[in-house]
């Protein structure tokens, strides 16, 4: 059938297998509820979930596809990076980036309390006006911003009033 095609498993699918089974360990292990995981090694803090995720995620572009114990070995990366550029969404990955930095912008420099301050008037107001301004006001920052930093800048603006 269709698995006898597959042919033998690879050098590369064994990497790619390891790497995973890895990832799963130091996910697991990373921190438990009732003890200490490997991230006491770090500060507090210091290490999370994606930390992991970013480190096996790379090695794939660093680790070699073939046994490099062969003769007649030549490198080559299991994934390249002309391929990956090629294939991953980068314009949603810098949108989605953006919109978090905008948003913390905005926390850093207060300026979502001084909206918050502006956005006063509607506390006691009818629920029918708030939900009109928060409209108004959400269709107007979208117009400026990604809706992920319209959120992270409206939600806290909307807890504070």
């Amino acid at each position: 059938m269709q698995y006898n095609d597959l042919g033998p498993y690879s050098w590369r699918e064994h990497t790619v297998t390891i790497l995973f089974i890895v990832m799963v360990v130091l996910w697991v292990t990373r921190d438990f509820s009732t003890s200490s995981g490997w991230e006491i090694i770090f500060r507090k803090n210091y290490v999370t979930d994606g930390t992991t995720a970013i480190l096996i995620g790379s090695l794939p572009l660093i680790l070699p596809d073939q046994n490099p114990f062969q003769e007649n070995w030549k490198y080559n990366p299991i994934l390249e990076w002309s391929e990956l550029s090629k294939s991953f969404p980068w314009g949603v990955f810098m949108l989605q980036g953006a919109g978090f930095a905008i948003a913390d912008g905005f926390k850093a420099s207060n300026l979502s309390t001084t909206i918050a301050s502006f956005l006063h008037f509607i506390v006691g107001a009818s629920q029918t006006l708030i939900i009109f301004v928060v409209i108004i006001v959400s269709a107007i920052f979208t117009e400026f911003t990604s809706n992920v930093a319209c959120v992270g800048i409206l939600f806290p603006v909307l807890d504070s009033i």
